[in-house]
């Protein structure tokens, strides 16, 4: 079996690379595993003729729109939870600081006032 060249191509569904060379029946890719079958690319010196070359066109923008849209979905939730922990960080903070000021503030109030309420 002789090494050729990968040639890159695109995924149908997300738009990503796939690399194949001339002697693999099929690939997976990588991002979203896309089974994606030589047997639609003909290599001719270097260049890719592609079959059906429309619809593929439509396939690979739907894919790439579906893998922006998951992209901007995944930032969107990061966001989010970046939110979330600030929030939590704050409230465990408001709570640290009740138990390290005002519990020993009060202790402190109730043995000042302690020998006043007793004499």
């Amino acid at each position: 079996m002789s090494k050729s060249a990968l040639e890159p191509l695109n995924c149908p569904q997300c738009g990503g690379n796939v690399e194949l060379d001339d002697e693999q029946e099929y690939g997976f890719c990588k991002y979203c595993g896309t089974k994606v079958q030589n047997s639609n690319f003909k290599i001719i010196k270097g260049n890719v003729k592609v079959e059906n070359a429309e619809k593929l066109g439509y396939e690979m923008e739907k894919g790439r729109i579906a893998a922006q849209k998951e992209e901007q979905d995944r930032i969107e939730k990061e966001k989010i939870e970046a939110e979330r922990q600030r929030l939590e960080k704050i409230k465990r903070e408001k709570i640290t600081y009740a138990l390290i000021f005002f519990i020993p503030l009060s202790i402190l109030i109730i043995m000042i006032a302690l020998p006043f309420i007793f004499s």
